[in-house]
């Protein structure tokens, strides 16, 4: 021992080379036998210096961790010898009793760290033995010890372990926590962090052992609930008996003198009672609701009693708040080396149970009572603390910043309670807080007429959590709570350019969110001071103003915002450009674009007359956060609202061309987010435009986005190349095939067809060729006879894309292009397709004809459901040897007989049959039918949707599958009705929607067609009709059978 003494001595020394040869040697020790039983000795024996000792055990703990076991993820070579872990698993728990504090923690962990690989099954012992140190108690230190090292390896033991052992140490542990027994606040701490890790364990245990969960938690509940309302109980009193809110239950701790209700030294263990009693409210609600009434009044009482102390402490931040010494912060070291636990954390917790007690029916009706009362102080709780307050005033951007995503502050927990407080209490939530509002309201004003400076705190708490319950309080009606009055009365006095920056801010925030509720006369005013707002020197006004403006104009009636548009303007205008000399404001400037485009669209006259301000910063500020994916779309959508104005978009775009030009036009020399951005750009001015704004346009910028379409490999901006080009077909119609443009020759119709034939490279990704259906469609549509010519390769082109397509966008895009060849050129597109052999062999007929009916399911606008069924009914009616060479897919045969589960699928191969083309076709189109008639008992209120789905899961057997598509889902998957606009017509551009508004295909009476379609084939091939019959499923032959009759 004398050797390793020397060595760690060395390692103590100021000598830098003494300390490196102590190093040397230490790591030499342990690649020998013997260094941890050597250096447990020295940790042990208390003779040697504290210092020396503490270093020993230190170095033994990472000795343990590296060399106890190859699991260790810090496992280093060579192992411990199992003579040697016998003999340490024997001496370690000795050190648990030493009367220095830093050696017990030292042993605790060296013992924690084996107990984590070893117990029980190596180490049966530990367990008892340091059960019976808490239960014969030999001394403190000892008792100390042992619980500190429990506490740090409990949460690594089994559920066998954890019932195995609990109800000893449980039962060992409660008289540590009951008074008179002498335990610091630190032991108290680690014993209910040893009851917080069991009962959190009890949460996930099932099965055989949930009797004994029960049975346990019983015994414990009955053992523990006095003793964690003791821990929760105020050591001295602070309010008189019967003052304030209480609940059944609180009158036990209700009595005594005055007192101070926090004590920080205790609020470490109380934060682990507070989390116990959390996991008991929301996971054992049935067996605890019983025992804990009286301890959630314990909880009720600290929770309204504190406010004092923490509005003084925390809100107002005062010195000296009455906690004696200073308060503890949250995270800080304590004495005992753990992390500390500040007034704001322990009451973090004490709202976290809050909003469990809320939310459990069981426990729901002790608060049902006191709703005014749990409001008012959330209230409190929600008032600005002054750290806050700095940190907002000295930055900005991050007020707007924590105002959007601050989730784990006190603040943001009294917004989240309130929330809950009307998901679980619903209208008889109003009243409760708009008394407790109009009671904040009038404790502020008697604060403020006394001259208090914080007065306005509780103000702007009040109105805070009124918005956070708009959206609840607007849907309830105006009986539930008086917003109007609201709104003309404190809003708009808190609205006044005197009011406390933070104040004025709130209340212009609170008139955005409640401006569905603002009386019509009432409007104007609000706009008039949200637009001064925006040019009032402090930030939290200007960051309301926005916010305000963008919801107030959403609601005027034209010509409402005439009055605060040009102040408006001229405001946002100053941000923008102040924004863009400043880096870090992005959370600013989302609010002033989206304020921007807001304005624009409320008074576009306004916005015109302003141009010359407001495009400039807009255009800086989108070319500032061009790749920013969060800030690029809010300018995009405010350059949208200026260039939707006649007046304002010639002058906008001669603004934005030449830069966009450049970006374009030296693609190398930027990166693809900022050249997908661009494009974006250009078609957001030119969809607005008229023919001659168009040219410029199409002059300036067509040859640069021609050559990224053939030349740049990034998905992203060819498939917006292809959205630029649509983009100037629908303003120019065929006409801008012929346009001029310097470095193109001739007509753009064979330039396009080449970048189309490109963008179907199936080595391309498949993003790329996104936009090449509607574009072709645009060209079908406007230049058919210029397209003529190219069709033969672009349809090779497409089938050879098609049959390698995997996404549903790419295969519905491509499929509709067919669908519409179909009903305007049948006979130029399947001679095309029949005469094209494909690099696999097959014929690009069959293939596509194989993906179509394969992936038709995936087809889901109701203009596209409708376009490629109704071109399916002219190939089934349409006669030629072709199409009867045609074999598609049929129904999986490898799942019939059984259920097809994943090991059986990973084991065999998929078999389909196979069947003729038009068999296929009559059962899409009697699918169809069935989608389509279930749509229209959707739509007409049909109440029968369970029994529906029923039956057409039972029926299904389309085996509507292929390679790459999705399976078949019944019901819901046809119709898609909650999400049909996520794929469809609420995706489309304004052109194309009302084009699709007024195509008489649009107002088709689809199972009318169907059934005439199918009612013509029966007659001309009764035995095909038979074949495809025979591959149906029963309800779809009963289908059948009724579309017939």
């Amino acid at each position: 021992m004398e050797g390793l003494v020397a060595c760690l001595n060395s390692l103590l020394s100021p000598d830098p080379q003494a300390r490196r040869g102590g190093e040397n040697a230490l790591a030499q020790g342990s690649q020998q036998p013997g260094l941890g039983v050597a250096l447990l000795e020295v940790s042990q024996n208390p003779s040697l210096p504290t210092g020396l000792r503490q270093l020993a055990a230190v170095i033994l703990k990472k000795h343990l961790k590296e060399h106890w076991t190859f699991e260790s993820g810090a496992f280093r070579e060579p192992p411990i010898g199992e003579e040697e872990k016998a003999a340490l698993r024997a001496r370690l728990p000795r050190g648990l009793a030493d009367p220095e504090r830093k050696l017990r923690t030292a042993a605790g962990m060296a013992v924690a760290a084996v107990a984590r690989w070893d117990c029980p099954q190596d180490w049966p012992e530990l367990m008892p033995g340091l059960l019976s140190v808490v239960a014969q108690k030999p001394s403190p230190e000892h008792v100390d010890g042992t619980i500190r090292c429990i506490a740090m390896f409990v949460d690594e033991l089994g559920e066998d372990q954890i019932l195995e052992m609990a109800p000893g140490l449980l039962h060992e542990m409660a008289p540590l926590l009951s008074p008179g027994s002498g335990a610091d606040a630190a032991l108290v701490r680690r014993v209910l962090s040893i009851l917080r890790s069991v009962v959190g364990a009890m949460q996930s245990v099932t099965g055989t052992h949930a009797a004994g969960v029960k049975a346990l938690l019983t015994e414990v509940l009955a053992e523990w609930a006095p003793l964690l309302a003791a821990v929760l109980a105020p050591r001295e009193v602070g309010c008189p008996p019967g003052s304030g809110p209480d609940l059944e239950g609180l009158e036990e701790w209700g009595t005594g003198g005055g007192i101070r209700l926090q004590v920080p030294e205790l609020w470490a263990a109380q934060r682990e009672a507070l989390g116990i009693l959390t996991v008991l409210v929301s996971s054992f609600g049935r067996l605890s609701a019983p025992v804990l009434t009286p301890v959630l009044g314990a909880v009720w009482h600290r929770f309204s009693a504190g406010l004092p102390q923490y509005v003084a402490a925390v809100v107002e931040g005062e010195a000296d708040a009455g906690f004696g010494d200073p308060a503890p912060a949250d995270g800080a070291e304590a004495e005992d080396g753990e992390r500390a636990v500040g007034l704001e954390g322990l009451l973090a917790q004490t709202m976290e149970l809050i909003l469990c007690v809320v939310g459990n029916a069981r426990f729901r009706g002790l608060i049902a009572p006191h709703l005014p009362q749990l409001l008012g102080l959330a209230v409190g709780y929600a008032q600005m603390t002054a750290e806050q307050e700095e940190r907002w005033t000295d930055c900005p951007n991050q007020y707007v910043a924590d105002e959007e995503d601050d989730m784990s502050s006190l603040r943001a927990s009294c917004e989240m309670l309130v929330d809950e407080v009307f998901l679980a209490f619903e209208e008889a939530a109003a009243p409760a807080l708009s008394r407790a509002v109009g009671e904040a309201l009038a404790r502020s004003g008697t604060a403020r007429a006394s001259g208090r400076p914080g007065w306005w705190r509780e103000r702007e708490a009040a109105l805070l959590l009124v918005g956070s319950a708009a959206d609840t309080l607007l849907g309830l009606g105006p009986r539930a709570f008086d917003l109007a009055g609201l709104l003309s009365g404190p809003v708009v006095e808190d609205l006044a350019p005197g009011s406390p920056p933070f104040l004025r801010g709130r209340a212009l925030w609170l008139a955005g969110r409640l401006a569905a509720a603002a009386p019509r006369a009432a409007r104007p005013g609000l706009l008039r001071a949200a637009a001064a707002g925006l040019e009032d020197p402090g930030a939290p006004v200007r960051a309301g103003a926005c916010r305000a403006l963008a919801q107030l104009c959403a609601r005027v009636a034209p010509g409402e915002a005439a009055d605060a548009a040009e102040a408006g303007f001229r405001g946002l205008a100053a941000l923008l450009a102040a924004a863009s000399a400043q880096s870090g404001d992005e959370d600013s400037t989302h609010l002033a674009l989206g304020a921007a485009a807001a304005l624009a669209r409320a008074a576009p006259a306004a916005a015109a007359a302003w141009e010359p301000a407001l495009a400039p910063a807009l255009l800086a500020a989108w070319e500032r956060g061009v790749g920013d994916p969060l800030l690029a779309p809010d300018a995009l959508e405010a350059l949208a609202a200026l260039a939707a104005v006649p007046a304002a978009l010639p002058a906008l775009q001669r603004r934005a061309l030449p830069t966009l030009g450049a970006l374009l036009r030296d693609p190398g020399a930027h990166p693809p987010l900022v050249l997908d951005g661009a494009l974006d750009l250009v078609a957001l001015l030119l969809r607005p435009s008229g023919e001659a704004a168009a040219r410029e346009v199409h002059a300036a910028l067509s040859p640069p986005v021609l050559a990224l379409a053939l030349r740049h490999d990034d998905a992203e901006v060819l498939a917006s190349a292809c959205q630029y080009f649509r983009a100037l077909l629908q303003v120019g119609g065929g006409a801008a095939l012929s346009w001029q443009a310097e470095g193109l020759e001739g007509s753009l119709a064979p330039h396009l067809a080449q970048a189309l034939v490109r963008l179907l490279d199936p080595e391309l990704e498949e993003r790329a060729a996104a936009g090449v259906g509607p574009l072709m469609l645009e060209l079908l549509r406007c230049a058919e006879a210029e397209l003529a010519p190219h069709l033969p390769r672009l349809l090779a082109a497409l089938g050879g894309r098609l049959v390698r397509a995997e996404t549903s966008l790419l295969v519905q895009g491509l499929v509709t292009v067919l669908a519409t060849l179909v009903h305007t050129r049948p006979d130029s597109l399947l001679a095309c397709l029949a005469g094209t052999t494909l690099g696999s062999g097959q014929p690009a007929l069959h293939a596509c004809l194989q993906k179509w009916v394969g992936r038709q399911i995936e087809m889901r606008t109701p203009y596209d459901i409708r376009l490629t069924t109704t071109a399916l009914g002219a190939l089934l009616l349409r006669p030629g040897a072709d199409l009867d060479a045609v074999a598609v897919r049929g129904r999986r045969l490898d799942v019939e007989g059984g259920i097809l589960t994943r090991a059986r699928a990973a084991q065999r191969a998929e078999r389909w049959s196979s069947v003729p083309l038009r068999a296929k076709i009559v059962q899409l189109l009697v699918d169809a039918h069935i989608e389509a008639t279930a749509q229209d008992l959707h739509r007409g209120g049909a109440t029968d949707d369970d029994d529906d789905d029923e039956e057409w899961e039972e029926g299904s057997g389309s085996g509507s599958d292929d390679a790459g598509g999705r399976p078949y889902n019944g019901l819901e998957d046809l119709l898609d009705l909650e999400g049909a606009d996520d794929f469809g017509e609420g995706q489309l551009d304004a052109v194309e929607a009302e084009r699709r508004r007024k195509d008489p295909l649009s107002q088709l009476d689809l199972p009318a067609h169907i059934r005439g379609v199918l009612g013509q084939y029966a007659a001309a091939s009764p035995d095909g009709l038979r074949a495809a019959a025979a591959e149906m499923s029963p309800m779809q032959q009963q289908t059948l059978q009724q579309i017939l009759m």
